[in-house]
Formats: structure tokens, C-alpha cells, sequence
């Protein structure tokens, strides 16, 4: 079942749901094109991603399966609907945006599989999806690996909420698989700066910049794709 939300927010909350502050990924939302206007934010959080998208000129809806993330957005004057992604069948009508965008969703999810090929009916002629995940191989992961450890954490790669892991052959894997054609990948990252980066920036941001071209997999640790129906 889902509902909407008006300005005024006033659905009852329950009790003890995760209100998520997820911050902007900026290089997720500059991937998406101008003329993408009607745009659905899946997993909205308080509506970092919404404002951003407005900022840019877009037409903006979200969903959340938390109605306290709802009520939140609701009073910025979003467009909120409260659904569950695990669902089959999305509260929306066929060709209703013109791109989603999907900030770190996916991997809390146990069929991220099923959600993809859920929205496909939904974006319409010439739109796409914007998929970030988090790099299950980054090097900081890798290295806590080797030494023998696998530890969940409040939040980041290991976050204990997070049900499947992914690299870049995997997410790819994952997103063709449910229906699409990879348009666009790109990571976000740095490479190890040992506390020189701040005496010499534009040096580290050339090191950056060749180390995410020629390695995006050990270095990377936003994965991003933007990917087009297959029809």
C-alpha cells in the first residue's frame, strides 16, 4: 500500500523508524541530464537528493518506505510517497519520469534485481537511471580484509543494513540484468594522500584523477551508472 503526503505533513509517524540524513553525491546528480525533468528520488531519505534536483531546475518526487523521512521532505514542500521498494508493483503510472535516481539504495535490498526491472515501466522515452553504490573492494576494504577482518559498521561499505555487495563488474552485472543498457560509469574516490594532500592539492588532485582512470576499482568507492531501458 502507499500513500501521499501533502505540504502540511500530516501523517501519523510510528515509532522507532530510521530517519536517514543521507548527504548529496554530487557527481550522481551532475550525471543527470538537463532535460530530465520529472525526476523520482527512491529512497529520499530527509530529501538531500530532492532539493538538489530542484535546485537544478527539476521536477522532483520521492519515495520512502519511512514515513518519518516522508513527513520530513513534506515539510520542504515535496511530493513524498510512502511505498516499499521490495514491492513488485510501484505506486506510479507507466512513463511517469523522465530519469530515478538511486543514491545508495540498492544494496539494502534483498532482490535489487526485482526494484530495477519495477521502475523500467516507469521511465518514459528517452530517460534513464542513475545508480551509486558503494565499492565493496575500495582499498580501505580490501586492506581490512587482509587483516582478517569483516566488521559491520553504523554506516559506509559495511553498514549493517546493507544485505548485498557489489564492484564494478558485479553492479553492472546486477543492472543489465534487470533490463538495461549501461549508458555512462563513472567512480568517485580518491587515492591515498598519507596527510600530504593539503600541502600540495593540485598535485593529489592530478594523483586522484590518474589513480580513478587507471584504477577505478581498487580506488573508487562511489560506483555510478547512468543506464537506459533496454526496450
Amino acid at each position: 500500500m502507499a500513500e501521499e503526503l501533502d505540504d502540511r505533513g500530516t501523517a501519523s509517524l510510528r515509532l522507532g523508524e530510521r530517519c536517514y540524513d543521507s548527504p548529496v553525491l554530487q557527481e550522481l546528480i551532475g550525471m543527470v541530464e538537463a532535460d530530465h525533468r520529472r525526476i523520482l528520488d527512491v529512497g529520499t531519505g530527509t530529501g538531500s537528493n530532492l532539493r538538489a534536483m530542484k535546485a537544478r531546475g527539476h521536477l522532483v518526487t520521492g519515495m520512502t518506505i519511512s514515513w518519518e523521512e516522508a513527513v520530513e521532505c513534506s515539510r520542504g514542500g515535496f511530493q513524498v510517497v510512502v511505498a516499499d521498494a521490495a514491492q513488485p508493483h510501484l505506486p506510479f503510472a507507466d512513463q511517469s519520469f523522465d530519469g530515478v535516481l538511486l543514491s545508495h539504495v540498492l544494496e539494502h535490498l534483498q532482490e535489487p534485481a526485482s526494484l530495477l526491472a519495477a521502475l523500467r515501466p516507469l521511465v518514459a522515452e528517452g530517460g534513464a537511471i542513475y545508480v551509486a553504490l558503494p565499492n565493496a573492494v575500495h582499498y580501505k576494504q580490501r586492506w581490512e580484509f587482509m587483516r582478517g577482518r569483516f566488521r559491520y559498521s553504523e554506516t559506509g561499505i559495511m553498514d549493517q543494513t546493507h544485505l548485498r555487495f557489489f564492484d564494478i563488474g558485479s553492479a553492472r552485472l546486477l543492472i543489465e540484468g534487470a533490463g538495461y543498457r549501461i549508458a555512462d560509469q563513472r567512480v568517485s574516490g580518491a587515492v591515498p594522500s598519507l596527510g600530504l594532500r593539503g600541502k600540495a592539492p593540485k598535485l593529489w588532485s592530478k594523483l586522484d584523477e590518474v589513480g580513478l582512470a587507471r584504477f577505478p576499482g581498487l580506488f573508487g568507492f562511489h560506483l555510478m551508472y547512468k543506464a537506459v531501458p533496454a526496450r
